[in-house]
């Protein structure tokens, strides 16, 4: 079961304790979430409210266990609509957010698997048939993140944001690696940028 109110203390918690440690190690963060509440729980991390298509909003919001829950924004139940698997339960999904990008609305999703670009009408078709248990739905596109320099392996995106200006979809990575930058019309990674306060031509980035 999944309900609103717990999970949003719960993650703000989460979020407190784990930035406080001087030592992070990757996925330390998405780990202590997961073992903190029994395994029928999980927390959201990351809401947005849908554009208002035909009169009616929703509530969209990701989990610590891979889902992408969605509301009835003016409905009394705690129940979504639909729960979309987004990513395996091991992965946490961090950040949701709505974009508009050559006529289309799009759900934008990041986390552990990189940036998950979902068309927002397929989300709609699905709650028209909505299904009891967890359902998949197929993502446009994929973004995934350059090993980080600090152990090797794929970090997760934090949050992301979008520039209409040049259709560029930027991700903030988990570690100092810093920030990705892709060009949505080609799907192309356009370049990375360090972290702050480091030396980006001492070999610790690469730049694209």
């Amino acid at each position: 079961m999944i309900g609103l109110s717990p999970l949003y203390t719960d993650a703000v918690a989460a979020k407190r304790k784990f930035f406080q440690g001087s030592t992070i190690k990757k996925y330390s963060y998405g780990s202590g979430c997961k073992k903190s509440r029994p395994s029928t729980f999980c927390t959201v991390f990351g809401s947005a409210f849908s554009p208002a298509l035909s009169g009616r909003t929703y509530l969209v919001a990701c989990t610590s266990n891979g889902l992408i829950c969605v509301w009835d924004s003016v409905g009394a139940s705690t129940e979504p609509i639909i729960r979309v698997q987004a990513a395996t339960a091991d992965e946490v999904l961090y950040d949701v957010q709505f974009i508009q990008s050559n006529g289309d609305t799009l759900l934008v999703v990041s986390g552990d698997p990189g940036i998950l670009l979902y068309k927002w009408s397929a989300f709609l078709n699905a709650m028209d048939n909505p299904s009891n248990g967890n359902i998949m739905l197929e993502p446009i596109a994929q973004f995934n993140p350059h090993p980080s320099p600090s152990d090797g392996e794929p970090i997760e995106i934090n949050c992301t944001s979008y520039s209409a200006v040049d259709n560029a979809l930027y991700g903030v990575a988990g570690d100092s690696f810093g920030c990705y930058q892709w060009d949505l019309e080609s799907e192309k990674l356009v370049g990375t940028f360090g972290g702050a306060g480091k030396n980006r031509s001492n070999g610790d980035y690469v730049l694209t």
